[in-house]
């Protein structure tokens, strides 16, 4: 962001924060947050203004205040840790320009020891987007993730699943077997 817009948006953060032109007191899990009706308005356009206290009280606590910052700034803080929490978010918010971003730091976060976590999330959630590039990504490093904690520690059903789900790797999908079974053999 630059010029104007940049301008403009540090000028909403500051009001948000020194809560100047807070026309209305959202309460939000036993908290108060001032706001502007009209932000909010044009935030959240598809929702009535009598659904807010409901659809904010479906939104993380910890999230709340990030969030609201970013209806007034477009600046959120996003790490890995607070990342599900806020496409979840986002979502359930209609902002969709913070969830296409934020599905973008995720695709680009992917590695061998992280997938299998975000593709489940992925699936449970309903991402569809997110769940076909992750099964893509797990099909073409197959072998590296399946020497990681997160598909050692998968359901037996989970691991038929991954397995169906890498293609036609016969060597690899028997080695990932193999892994699974050698290191689950206990249970």
């Amino acid at each position: 962001r630059s010029g104007c817009w940049g301008e403009y948006c540090r000028c909403l953060g500051k009001l948000y924060d020194e809560k100047i032109a807070a026309t209305y007191m959202l309460r939000v899990h036993g908290k108060e947050v001032a706001c502007n009706e009209a932000l909010l308005h044009a935030a959240l356009p598809d929702v009535p203004a009598e659904q807010w206290q409901q659809v904010w009280s479906q939104i993380e606590p910890g999230l709340i205040d990030g969030i609201m910052r970013y209806l007034y700034s477009c600046e959120i803080a996003v790490s890995l840790a607070t990342l599900a929490d806020i496409l979840k978010a986002s979502r359930h918010l209609h902002l969709n320009h913070l969830q296409e971003a934020c599905e973008q730091i995720l695709l680009g976060q992917l590695c061998p020891e992280n997938c299998i976590g975000w593709l489940k999330f992925a699936n449970e959630e309903g991402y569809d987007r997110i769940s076909k590039f992750t099964k893509d990504y797990v099909s073409q490093h197959f072998l590296k993730v399946t020497f990681c904690r997160e598909f050692l520690e998968l359901t037996f059903a989970e691991v038929l699943d991954v397995i169906r789900q890498a293609g036609d790797k016969s060597d690899e999908q028997f080695y990932a077997a193999m892994s699974w079974i050698f290191k689950n053999e206990d249970t």
